[in-house]
Parts: C-alpha cells; sequence; structure tokens
C-alpha cells in the first residue's frame, strides 16, 4: 500500500517519546464469527496495518531498546482444509 519508508516513519514517530523502552504490538488472530465455516475473509486491526502494512492474523511484532530492527512474528496455517477455506 505505502512505501517502506512511509511504515518506518510511523514506527519511528511511535518510539521517540520512549528511546529506551521496548513496544510489543500484538495484531489480531483469525476467529470466526458465529460459525467455524464463516466466509468473510480476515481483517487485520486498523492501528496494526497503520504500522505495518501487514494484513495476516496472528503478527506481533517486538522493537525498540535494545533491539536492532524489528521482530516480527507469526504463526503459519498447516490445516489443508483451513487454507483452502480462507482463499
Amino acid at each position: 500500500m505505502f512505501s517502506a519508508a512511509c511504515y518506518q516513519q510511523r514506527r519511528s514517530t511511535l518510539q521517540q517519546p520512549r528511546p529506551d523502552s521496548l513496544l510489543i504490538l500484538v495484531g489480531n488472530v483469525d476467529a470466526p464469527m458465529h460459525y467455524h465455516d464463516n466466509i468473510f475473509p480476515f481483517v487485520q486491526g486498523s492501528r496494526f496495518c497503520y504500522f505495518f502494512g501487514q494484513n495476516l492474523p496472528g503478527m506481533r511484532v517486538l522493537s525498540g531498546g535494545s533491539v536492532s530492527g524489528l521482530l516480527k512474528a507469526g504463526h503459519k496455517s498447516t490445516s489443508a482444509g483451513k487454507a483452502l477455506m480462507q482463499g
């Protein structure tokens, strides 16, 4: 959507008031509404997308302090049926 520099600037602005602190940002997980075979696609929260531009479920980011750069973690779906249902 935006350039990588745009997201880096947003994260830098977030980190400026607390330069020696670690920031942990947790994204949304894929949770069906009402039933397991929900046809609605996953949508990440707007705050997480604003700082990282990622629309993946289960993302977590550790940034700042002694961490150089970003540490992003998520999970991969191992269920073939689940992967097919999500496209």
